[in-house]
C-alpha cells in the first residue's frame, strides 16, 4: 500500500510519520518513484518529503549533508518544481534525478 495519495494535481502523505532516516529514505524514494511517472505540481514540499518532516530546519537532513544548501536548492527538486509548472518535458528526467540523488544517498544506522 502506498504511504501517498493523488488528488487531482496534489501529491498527499498519507503514511506514518517516520522514525528516523532510513525510513524516510524508504519514503523520499517512494515519492520520487510515484513523481517520476505523474506530474501532479502541488505537494511537492516539505509536506511530503519524509526528510523534512524529521529535519524541519535542515540540519542533518542526509540531502543537506551533501548539498549544505537548505530546502534542496542546487538538487533536481528546484528545475523539477520549474519543469512541473511549465509543463516542461523534462519533468521526468528531472523526478528520475531527484530519485537517483536520494538513492545513492548513504544512511548510517543510529545507534
Amino acid at each position: 500500500m502506498s504511504n501517498f495519495a493523488i488528488d487531482g494535481d496534489e501529491l498527499i502523505f498519507i503514511g506514518e510519520f517516520p522514525k528516523n532516516d532510513i525510513e524516510a529514505k524508504v519514503l523520499v524514494l517512494e515519492k520520487w518513484d510515484i513523481l517520476r511517472e505523474t506530474s501532479v505540481w502541488r505537494g511537492l514540499g516539505g509536506s511530503t518529503c519524509a526528510f523534512c518532516m524529521l529535519h524541519k530546519d535542515c540540519n542533518g537532513c542526509p540531502i543537506f549533508l551533501v548539498t549544505k544548501e537548505k530546502s534542496c536548492y542546487k538538487t533536481p527538486f528546484y528545475e523539477y518544481r520549474v519543469a512541473v509548472y511549465t509543463k516542461s518535458e523534462v519533468v521526468m528526467k528531472l523526478a528520475n534525478d531527484m530519485y537517483e540523488l536520494v538513492a545513492n544517498l548513504v544512511i548510517e544506522e543510529e545507534e
